[in-house]
C-alpha cells in the first residue's frame, strides 16, 4: 500500500526494510524519546514485525524527496468501533523541526478517517517529550488523564 500527497509517500512497511527501521530505532537519541528504549536485536525486529503485519496494523515508511526519514503508523485498529492507535518517528534529524511530520500525520490521519472510515485516534506520548506532544495537539489530539 503506498499513500501520496502533500509531497509525502507513505509506503506501507516490508520485512526488507525492517532493518533499516531497527537500526534507526536503537540510536540512542531516539531511543531516549520511545518508551521502549532496550537495545533491539534482528530476532526482536523480526518478531515485531511478523506481530504487526497484518490488517489491525499499518507501519509506513514516510518518504520524503525520495529519502526514508521516518515510521508512521496506525496500530491496533479496532474494525468494531474504528479506532486506531498513532505514531510517527523521525530518524533523519534535518526534518524533525519542519512541517514534514506535520503532513505525514495529516496524510495518515486522512487516510484513516476517509478510507477506513474512522471514528476515533489516539496517541500515546511521554509526558517529558514536548516535541511529540506539540505536534499532537496541533493536530487537535487532547491530553488525557495519565
Amino acid at each position: 500500500m503506498i499513500v501520496r500527497k502533500y509531497g509525502i509517500t507513505l509506503e506501507r512497511l516490508r520485512e526488507k526494510d525492517t532493518e533499516l527501521v531497527r537500526k534507526h530505532r536503537n540510536d540512542p537519541w531516539l531511543a531516549s524519546h520511545m518508551e521502549y528504549r532496550e537495545h533491539i536485536s534482528p530476532d526482536m525486529q523480526k518478531e515485531w514485525f511478523a506481530s504487526i503485519d497484518n490488517f489491525n496494523n499499518f507501519y509506513f515508511l514516510i518518504i520524503y524527496e525520495g529519502k526514508k526519514i521516518g515510521l508512521i503508523n496506525s496500530s491496533d485498529i479496532k474494525w468494531e468501533e474504528i479506532s486506531s492507535k498513532g505514531g510517527i518517528f523521525i530518524w533523519d534529524r534535518e526534518y524533525i523541526e519542519t512541517y514534514i511530520p506535520v503532513l505525514a500525520s495529516l496524510l495518515l490521519l486522512e487516510t484513516n478517517f476517509t478510507v477506513f472510515r474512522a471514528k476515533h485516534s489516539y496517541i500515546k506520548t511521554l509526558k517529558d517529550n514536548p516535541r511529540a506532544i506539540k505536534l499532537n495537539k496541533s493536530l487537535g489530539y487532547k491530553i488525557m488523564p495519565g
